[in-house]
């Protein structure tokens, strides 16, 4: 078999590929601006809480909160910290939904 001829003359090689990812500074410059952004967002979502659920939402945004803990500071937040409007919460399409706090309990047959 006859060896494939390249298109390049033989002498002249590709120059080297130029990537265009960011700088270390610019990577650090965007994750400083995201966890500010992130900051400032959970400080405006804990001024609006009532002052009977910031410590529960607090206690999210620190990572201090329990898998259910976080479930019942979702709920809240999605039915405007109404605990009967969580109880009959119509969102069966939210993953969340069999997991949310004060249930209504079936009676056995």
């Amino acid at each position: 078999m006859k060896p494939k001829e390249s298109a390049r003359p033989a002498g002249k090689q590709s120059a080297p590929q130029e990537t265009t990812a960011f700088t270390l500074p610019a990577k650090q410059a965007a994750v400083n601006s995201l966890s500010e952004k992130i900051a400032q967002t959970r400080a405006r979502r804990l001024e609006r809480c009532p002052t009977l659920y910031r410590p529960l939402l607090a206690r999210c945004y620190s990572r201090r909160a329990s898998p259910r803990e976080a479930v019942k500071a979702f709920c809240q937040e999605c039915c405007g910290y109404d605990r009967r409007a969580i109880t009959e919460c119509t969102a069966y399409a939210c993953p969340l939904w069999h997991l949310r706090p004060y249930q209504i309990e079936e009676a056995a047959p």
